[in-house]
């Protein structure tokens, strides 16, 4: 979504013409804008939650399935959170 934004706003520049050159300032006014907002975007909507799980000899367990998995290893549980050991991120 964010490279359709922004190939949009910079294709629209540059197509102007010479004698539409409030129309060029005024995309280039907010292309930083729509860099911006592509950039913060992810992170504003983006959760990681650190803790210690329950490890039993080489598995630990996720907290919202209950399932068992190898320790170094990374999954995806039911709620759409990329885990490991030590943390879940949201996933989007």
């Amino acid at each position: 979504m964010c490279r359709a934004l922004i190939s949009l706003l910079f294709f629209s520049a540059v197509k102007t013409s010479p004698f539409q050159s409030s129309n060029f300032t005024l995309t280039m006014k907010f292309l930083p804008l729509a860099l911006l907002l592509c950039v913060s975007l992810p992170h504003c909507w983006a959760a990681c939650h650190f803790f210690d799980s329950f490890k039993v000899l080489n598995h630990c367990q996720d907290f919202v399935d209950k399932s068992w998995h190898p320790i170094d290893s990374n999954w995806r549980n039911s709620v759409c959170q990329d885990c490991t050991c030590s943390s879940c991120c949201d996933a989007w």
